[in-house]
């Protein structure tokens, strides 16, 4: 499992976006990606809108923003970016957020979801999960905190050595999570699904998988620092949202059973890329087949298309 703290920083110099290619790559894009579909929606950065956002309705309105850099999904190949809709799920005192693609009427495939447990009367932690399908097995992203301790050595030079501890952060006091336990808050639905998206949505074409990592790693610093684990923290509402988990069959059969590991893809490039140059050559060749059945007919008409002879 992967786990990064949430952590904030500036932009800073470097080459440009459109002088970085996936050969000049540093070795760490290839340790943060998983070589799946999922590294087009960056869980940390959507953990740190969530951190930020005043209700579940701003949040979902910022990991549709394409100035925030999370969101670069597009499952259905058409070369643009696709809405991801909010859908809370409460389990007694715990949520989980649902955070999905509307793939056609009748089809939705989660990307992640983030899991809230209620711990106290002031005390919440939260998780946040990738969609197995699109990740692999036990993605997670979750808030840390860190702090260093001192440790005096009783032998050699006089020094002082530190050791960092980290723990899980109490998310109470977040905005957001002190919206969701407001005594009068419905747990919110998302009101827009397929072809039916806010107005002030427009899609947007998508990034390489190389760029979209430079946006989230060198320009936002979302999860900068990531951690290995094996918790999942949540276990009550995780039960309770597998149940109601959605995956889209197509989805499902083009990404869970063919991973592609990191050394091919370092070699070949992330396969969310190769899918799309694949869909674009197919649809390349249907038009090429399409253009030359035109031509061959129209030849047909102009060398024997006259009357027949008689016998």
């Amino acid at each position: 499992m992967m786990i990064a703290a949430l952590g904030y920083g500036v932009s800073f110099g470097g080459p440009t976006l459109a002088q970085i290619n996936k050969n000049q790559l540093p070795k760490e894009a290839y340790a943060d990606s998983t070589g799946l579909p999922g590294d087009d929606f960056s869980l940390a950065g959507a953990l740190t809108l969530f951190q930020k956002a005043n209700n579940v309705e701003q949040f979902e309105q910022w990991i549709n923003d394409p100035e925030q850099h999370v969101n670069n999904v597009d499952l259905n190949a058409d070369g643009e970016v696709d809405y991801i809709r909010v859908v809370d799920q409460s389990a007694g005192a715990d949520h989980a957020l649902v955070l999905q693609v509307p793939i056609n009427e009748s089809e939705s495939q989660d990307i992640a979801v983030i899991e809230i447990a209620h711990l106290s009367k002031d005390s919440a932690i939260v998780q946040i999960i990738g969609d197995v399908n699109l990740y692999g097995e036990d993605v997670i992203v979750e808030p840390t905190q860190e702090f260093e301790q001192e440790i005096k050595k009783a032998k050699g030079p006089s020094f002082s050595e530190f050791r960092v501890y980290r723990w899980v952060m109490n998310v109470w006091m977040w905005p957001c999570v002190q919206f969701i336990y407001r005594p009068n808050y419905q747990p919110w639905v998302s009101p827009y699904y397929w072809r039916h998206y806010p107005s002030y949505w427009k899609p947007w074409k998508r990034y390489h998988w190389h760029q979209h990592w430079w946006f989230c790693y060198h320009q936002h610093q979302y999860g900068r620092y990531g951690w290995k684990a094996n918790a999942l923290r949540c276990q009550n509402v995780h039960k309770a949202y597998l149940g109601h988990r959605k995956s889209c069959a197509s989805i499902e059969a083009r990404y869970r059973k063919h991973p592609m590991n990191r050394a091919h893809q370092k070699e070949h490039g992330h396969p969310s890329d190769q899918h799309r140059s694949n869909v674009k050559e197919k649809k390349h060749g249907q038009k090429e087949h399409q253009t030359k059945g035109k031509t061959l007919k129209s030849k047909g008409q102009r060398t024997g298309g006259g009357k027949k002879g008689r016998p």
